[in-house]
């Protein structure tokens, strides 16, 4: 009886003082945030399903952003994301047919050429450039390659110090457009082995899930 009065007092100097008790047994503390909660310190995060599929858009790095990314749970989010928001019905990839990619390549084509005339003008990066995917054959998650102006009459080199979130050892085929060629680097920041110049890779072979790094650009033939 005598420490069960003392329980209660020392309850009791406890709430007079405002001090907060450990939840009783059986309640349901409040949930902590996950990872997939909260933005990564290299990339904004948005729409990030890291159990599900994952599509990004990646613009060339610059010193202080070495990963300028942004993630979205859908395909046709990061499709509208590099179009300028011209195209925002792109299908899921997983339900593509070649002439679904086919048509869609013209309508981001479309996107790309009028693009060009707003980017000129400022420090944008609305067009494609490249598209990684996750899987061989183009399947799975995907991370897109914006520039500025893309290849075709100009000279340019883009460059991809790091990769999006979650993608460091994940490209297993990629393919680039408006006239560019690509390599993709072992380690960040373009060191180890690399890639021969390419256009389109079903399948990485000795570099597959080992790319952490990428130039896309006007390259000319070795």
């Amino acid at each position: 009886m005598r420490s069960l009065v003392l329980s209660a007092a020392v309850v009791s100097t406890v709430a007079a003082f405002g001090l907060a008790l450990a939840p009783a047994a059986g309640a349901t503390p409040s949930p902590s945030p996950s990872p997939s909660d909260s933005p990564s310190a290299s990339s904004s995060g948005v729409g990030q399903t890291p159990q599900g599929e994952q599509h990004c858009v990646i613009r060339p790095s610059t010193s202080k952003r070495p990963v300028n990314a942004t993630c979205y749970r859908t395909f046709a989010e990061a499709v509208a994301d590099v179009t300028g928001g011209r195209v925002t019905d792109a299908p899921d990839p997983a339900t593509m047919t070649s002439a679904d990619r086919a048509d869609l390549d013209r309508r981001i084509d479309a996107a790309n050429r009028a693009n060009k005339q707003v980017s000129a003008q400022a420090d944008e990066y609305p067009i494609r450039v490249a598209t990684a995917w996750e899987h061989e054959n183009y399947q799975g998650s995907s991370m897109m390659f914006a520039s500025k102006q893309g290849c075709y009459g100009n000279y340019n080199v883009y460059k991809y110090a790091e990769l999006a979130y979650g993608w460091n050892d994940r490209i297993s085929s990629i393919q680039t457009f408006e006239g560019c060629r690509g390599l993709l680097y072992e380690h960040t920041y373009f060191g180890g082995s690399y890639t021969q110049r390419f256009d389109k890779l079903g399948k990485l072979k000795g570099m597959n899930d080992r790319a952490s790094s990428a130039q896309i650009g006007w390259m000319p033939n070795e």
